[in-house]
């Protein structure tokens, strides 16, 4: 078991530094950064717009390619009953529901 800053998950998930990001990749696998985040999600002093919605891109994510936050927008569009989320995400055009413009 190792211990992290809220930094190092968020440099994961962000990936505004993309060096920082390359790095916590190397000491976490997208699984353990999901399980970090789901209990975080689960824990009662965050508060998310839809924790279900987040649930849900955590289990897309811990079976897809893309990126959480892809997943995120996925989820989003099918909430707001969009028939196609168009993308140049080529992690993200192998889910159903996507497409290249």
């Amino acid at each position: 078991m190792i211990a992290i800053d809220t930094n190092v998950l968020v440099r994961a998930l962000v990936e505004d530094d993309r060096e920082q990001a390359r790095r916590v990749r190397g000491l976490l696998s997208r699984h353990e950064v999901s399980s970090a985040l789901r209990a975080l999600t689960l824990t009662r002093p965050f508060v998310f717009g839809s924790r279900s919605r987040v649930l849900d891109a955590l289990d897309r994510f811990d079976l897809g390619k893309a990126d959480l936050s892809d997943y995120l927008v996925l989820g989003r569009g099918a909430d707001a009953r969009a028939r196609t989320l168009y993308t140049f995400d080529r992690q993200l055009l192998h889910e159903a529901g996507v497409s290249e413009p």
